[in-house]
Order: structure tokens, then C-alpha cells, then sequence
């Protein structure tokens, strides 16, 4: 992976039973800046998405607003969150070996496919796309590697980790934004594809 950075340093965390490879950035540069977090855009612009949200049709026409030229390789994406105007954090798996679909559509143990193995990473990123850190959430070999459509509520990151196949497992975490320490709270028996909290109701809501 190429980086922009001049010293990098790599820590090892364990937060619950989520194992985490931080890669910290360089002296003097964090993965929040300014070290305050910024509020949530559900909660600062809540009546303004809910009205854009019902203009929204298959006739939209959509205008490109800016361009971020990434300097990273980000593997294969699945979520987006601001972290205020020049930090954002991307959600994405990076698959070592891919998943494989058993011979005569066979089903074994409740799914049709293989394993494979990879890892998840919440890379982190400024306004012009420079590389700052990066997490990866799961020990090589973990089965649980597949990192999906995250949230910002404002105090945490939310995610899932999953199997990247169908009728498996998934574990639901939380992300401490300023150091990208996770944390795991539940384990859940299908696979997820992505998770909202709402910050209203304390609900999560997750896809499958």
C-alpha cells in the first residue's frame, strides 16, 4: 500500500474479543482533528436530509460537487463516514483469497461457498486525499472478516464484521473514533451487510 506518510509505527489492541492492527499516523497528525469530534449529519442536518430524502426519484439528476483524488489503494469499499470537513473515514475488505462456491450447488453447513479470507480495515483519510491510519479488525485466518456499511452517531463509529457468505455469522462493533480502538457487543447468526444507530431511539439497525 503506498502511503504519504513520513514515520509510520504499527500497535496491536485487543478491546473485549475483537483483536485491532492500528497503524498510527505520524507525529502530530490524528485521526480526528483537532482531537473533537464532530456532531453526527443525522443530527445537524437531520430536517434537511429528510427533505431532500423525499424529492429523491428515479428522474433525479444528480451533480458532482467535488472529487477526491484517493491516494491509497482502498481495496473493495463498503462505507463512507465524515469525520468533520477534512477527516473521512472509509469502511473496506481487503480479500486475500476469495470465496468459492461448492461443486453441484452443493449446501454444506447452511451456506454454498467456501470461506476464503481477507481482512477488514477503517481507513482513515484527510479532505485531499491523503492516507492518515488505518485498523485493520480481525486476526489472519478469522472467518469474521468481511467489514460492511458503517455510521457515525457522533460518539462512535458503528459497523459489522462478517463472513463473506450467506447463512453465517456476524458480530456488531463499535469504533472509538480518535484512536480506532473496537469493540465488539454482539454476536449475531446471519450474515450483516451494514448498520445505523439511531441516536433518537438507541435502536441499531442493521441489513442482511
Amino acid at each position: 500500500m503506498p502511503l504519504s506518510l513520513s514515520a509510520i509505527v504499527l500497535a496491536h489492541s485487543v478491546v473485549a474479543d475483537l483483536f485491532v492492527n492500528i497503524t498510527i499516523p505520524e507525529r502530530g497528525v490524528f485521526f480526528v482533528k483537532n482531537g473533537i469530534l464532530p456532531p453526527s449529519g443525522a443530527s445537524s442536518n437531520s430536517d434537511k436530509l429528510v427533505d431532500l430524502s423525499a424529492t429523491l426519484g428515479r428522474s433525479t439528476v444528480w451533480n458532482l460537487v467535488d472529487k477526491i483524488p484517493i491516494k491509497f489503494d482502498t481495496f473493495k469499499p463498503e462505507g463512507l463516514v465524515s469525520l468533520g470537513e477534512d477527516r473521512y473515514v472509509l469502511s473496506t475488505t481487503e480479500h486475500i483469497v476469495e470465496t468459492e462456491r461448492f461443486a453441484n450447488g452443493a449446501i454444506i453447513n447452511g451456506t454454498d461457498r467456501t470461506t476464503g479470507a481477507g481482512f477488514g480495515h477503517l481507513m482513515v483519510f484527510e479532505g485531499i486525499g491523503n492516507f492518515i491510519g488505518d485498523a485493520v479488525m480481525n486476526s489472519r485466518g478469522a472467518e469474521e472478516f468481511h467489514l460492511d456499511g458503517s455510521d457515525y452517531d457522533g460518539e462512535y463509529i458503528w459497523g459489522t464484521l462478517a463472513q463473506y457468505r450467506p447463512n453465517t455469522t456476524a458480530s456488531l462493533i463499535k469504533v472509538y473514533p480518535k484512536t480506532l480502538a473496537a469493540e465488539t457487543l454482539l454476536h449475531i447468526p446471519d450474515h450483516m451487510g451494514g448498520v445505523i444507530h439511531d441516536v433518537e431511539t438507541n435502536n441499531i439497525y442493521t441489513l442482511n
